[in-house]
């Protein structure tokens, strides 16, 4: 009687625990965020201008910012992405090909845009969101030469 209960327990904690960090490794959503591998193009959010305040760092396309927080140092740090980044930082791929990455206003890849474009690993930089500035709901990524951009964006090169 005293193995069964031991065996008893010693499963049920099991399945606790197993249970547990499938709940725990379970991510929020599938976007590529807070690392920026050379192999892709990324970019990277700050709550202030300038570069300063707390950042997001996005590697893949994301049609909804609201879902996502400033994760990395001081000032906004916990704070929703959406509506919230006044500067930004984008950096292209390995490849020798022209990369871009575009921040807009609406979620969905719509409305007023700031358009990034720069070539293998350089940096495209606004030390202040043109037509996103604390008012932006989405990132896209352009890794393609001949993909289509979007029109009516700022550019920063």
């Amino acid at each position: 009687m005293n193995r069964l209960k031991k065996s008893a327990v010693t499963l049920g904690a099991a399945a606790l625990a197993i249970a547990g960090t499938t709940l725990i490794a379970t991510p929020a959503s599938a976007a590529d965020t807070g690392t920026c591998y050379t192999s892709k193009p990324c970019m990277y959010f700050f709550y202030n201008t300038s570069f300063k305040g707390a950042y997001f760092i996005a590697a893949s396309n994301i049609s909804n910012l609201g879902d996502f927080n400033f994760n990395y140092g001081t000032t906004g740090k916990g704070k929703s992405v959406k509506n919230n980044a006044a500067s930004a930082k984008f950096r292209a791929n390995n490849s020798s090909q022209p990369t871009s990455g575009a921040i807009f206003a609406n979620s969905g890849y719509s409305g007023p845009c700031d358009l990034f474009g720069s070539l293998e690993n350089h940096w495209a930089t606004a030390s202040k969101l043109a037509k996103t500035y604390n008012n932006n709901a989405s990132v896209r990524f352009y890794p393609k030469v001949l993909e289509q951009l979007p029109s009516g964006c700022k550019r920063w090169n």
